[in-house]
């Protein structure tokens, strides 16, 4: 899996406060592009103005592991705002590949070659 497609839903709440995600909500409807690639996620969020936001959303792990992002947007704010919020909420409902047990997979081969033999 991407680290794009990594995250969930309780690590946008904790990246983010509530209000900013309360205003995120209110722009739901209002993402025109959408594009989702390993480690980064750009969008394009209409807001007061007539041109666009651009939204770039970097996906990085730690030293630890730990999932971070770096959110850029060409509002006003340029970072963190409810632009890159409602991204981010908005690529959850994104249908995701599943993820597949590597050994789940290796048992179900060994049995279809025990079967045949």
């Amino acid at each position: 899996m991407s680290l794009a497609q990594s995250y969930t839903l309780a690590d946008v709440k904790n990246w983010y406060s509530m209000q900013e995600l309360h205003k995120a909500k209110a722009y739901f409807n209002s993402i025109d592009y959408l594009d989702i690639q390993f480690d980064k996620i750009t969008a394009r969020v209409k807001g007061t103005v007539p041109r666009p936001y651009d939204v770039e959303i970097f996906f990085d792990t730690d030293t630890d592991g730990k999932l971070r992002i770096d959110p850029r947007c060409s509002c006003p704010m340029k970072f963190h705002c409810k632009h890159t919020a409602v991204v981010l909420l908005s690529a959850l409902a994104v249908p995701r590949a599943p993820v597949v047990n590597r050994a789940v997979l290796d048992w179900v081969e060994s049995f279809r070659l025990a079967v045949r033999n």
